[in-house]
Parts: C-alpha cells; structure tokens; sequence
C-alpha cells in the first residue's frame, strides 16, 4: 500500500519547515542597536525602513516585550503623516543574487506583532512580474498581545525580485518578533536556527572587521616611499554579489599617508596603506568606531 501524502493545507502551524527569511528573528543587529530613523535604511540585518509621505519612524533592539523562543525584537514608534499607510519594514528577496527558486510557488509569510492600536499593524507581500503587486493581510486588533499576522500569495512565473512588509496605519509603538515565510498556504510557527547558521545568513551580506579590538586589522607592509603596502582581508562569509567595501573612522597611521581598499570580490579585498618613507609602513584602528564594512545587497 503506498503511504499516504499530506497536501500542504492539511499541515499544522507546528508543522517545521525551512525559514526563508534571512534573520526572521530580528536577532542579528550587525549596524548597531539603533535608534534608526531614515528611510531605505537597513537596521537589524536585511530588514530596512520604507518611509512615505511625512510619516516618522524610529526602530531599536528590544529585549523587554518579546515574543516565545526570542532574545530581542524589533521596537518600532511610528507617528503617521501623509504616508495613509505605506510606511513599512521591509525584507527584499531576489530571484537573481540571492538565488531564491520561487518562481510559481504559494508562499505564507507570517509575523508576531504586539500592539494596542487596532487597525493599525497589517502585513503585505509585493512580487513585481505578471500580476505583481501588494496584497495585504488582516490587521492586527491592539490586543496588547503578541498575535500571529499572515498572508499567503501565488508568486508570477516571471517574477524577479518579491518585498515582504509590515506596514503602519496609525501612531503608536509596537513590536515585531519571529518572522517566517515557508512555501505553502498554511503559516509555519517561528523555529529559531542554530545561532551560528543564523549569523552565517546575515554575513552574506554584510559583516565588519575590525570595530572590537585595537589594532585588529593591520594594513600594511615594506615598500618604497609613495607605493602601497598590501594586505589581503578574507570575508567571513562569501558575498551573493561584488560588495561594497567601506573603511570607517579615521586609523592611526604609521609611516603611511593614508589608506584604501581596491579589487572587492566575493571573497575578500585587496587593503593597501600608502608608504611615506621607505620602510615599514602600516594602519590600524583604534577603537571601535574604526571598521570596514562589507556590504552586498543583490
């Protein structure tokens, strides 16, 4: 006798399956605690701000209202202005870069929200393609409790690139925590990763060197005076696309007239100090505001 297949729609919520999200749990915050305030900023890592009309927004790290299976949350006080509803926190996949295979596929994407505003907090997803477009979710009541918001949606064939929001109707503070999107029409309830796999998620995006211990890196060597010294620096994680490479803070410079990076790729980046005089000439920061970012957003 053949085993018996369950369809999807026969599934439970407790049901495990395969996170899709990078860092559902707005556990990693990589850029800082926040507050963060601008629009089309990145604050815990690949969730960014979408800010319209004269909407406010301020998004912290939060270890006090948290949901189950969490160490931090997303704090979020919003003020509406002009944006009726389209300001939101955003999470970008793409078909092409991130190498997501969702083309045709009903997915649910889910969020705990914690609020006391009703009508306030909904969820949208937003694929581009033939039909693209938002469709949005129920709002939440303002119970004052962490509730489950979800949506599910058939993806286009032709689709590139798919947002998963959470967008803010009304002023007032809230929380967000534990996010998933599975593959189905049935919610799958948040299963955190190993806390290893879920930065190795995050640093395929962004990740800094240095900013803890003075003088770690050091970028330099021998050369003669007006030449560059070389340093190769090796990216924890393999980037989805050429990065960006950024040196932070003004480094304390020894024998050198300042220093630069050239040829990024996915695995790691060329540093270079300038040597003043011949000789040994290398930079290093000295403190935790003097870093180098690593940043590659497909």
């Amino acid at each position: 006798m053949p085993t018996p297949q369950l369809d999807n729609r026969q599934l439970g919520t407790d049901t495990a399956r395969l996170n899709l999200l990078t860092n559902g749990g707005f556990e990693i915050w990589q850029r800082g605690n926040g507050p963060f305030t601008t629009s089309s900023t990145y604050f815990a890592d690949r969730w960014w701000t979408a800010l319209a009309g004269t909407d406010t927004i301020s998004i912290s790290r939060n270890t006090g209202v948290i949901d189950l299976r969490s160490n931090y949350s997303a704090a979020c006080t919003f003020t509406l202005g002009t944006g009726a509803g389209g300001t939101g926190i955003v999470q970008t996949l793409k078909m092409a870069g991130d190498g997501y295979g969702l083309r045709t596929a009903t997915v649910t994407f889910s969020v705990r929200v914690y609020g006391t505003v009703a009508n306030a907090v909904r969820l949208g997803i937003n694929p581009d393609g033939t039909g693209g477009g938002y469709t949005y979710g129920s709002y939440h009541t303002g119970s004052g409790a962490y509730e489950t918001l979800t949506i599910t949606r058939a993806l286009p064939g032709d689709m590139t690139t798919v947002n998963l929001a959470v967008f803010f109707a009304a002023s007032g503070s809230y929380y967000l925590d534990n996010a998933m999107l599975v593959v189905g029409s049935v919610a799958a309830d948040y299963a955190p990763l190993h806390p290893a796999d879920d930065l190795a998620r995050c640093l395929r995006y962004y990740e800094v060197i240095g900013g803890v211990a003075t003088g770690v890196p050091l970028i330099g060597g021998y050369n003669v005076g007006g030449q560059a010294a070389h340093t190769n620096l090796w990216f924890a994680a393999k980037k989805p696309v050429v990065p960006t490479v950024t040196i932070n803070g003004t480094w304390a410079l020894t024998n050198s007239s300042g220093i630069g990076v050239q040829s990024p790729g996915a695995g790691g980046v060329l540093a270079y100090a300038v040597v003043t005089a011949t000789g040994y000439a290398y930079s290093t920061p000295s403190g935790a505001s003097q870093f180098i970012s690593v940043e590659a957003n497909p």
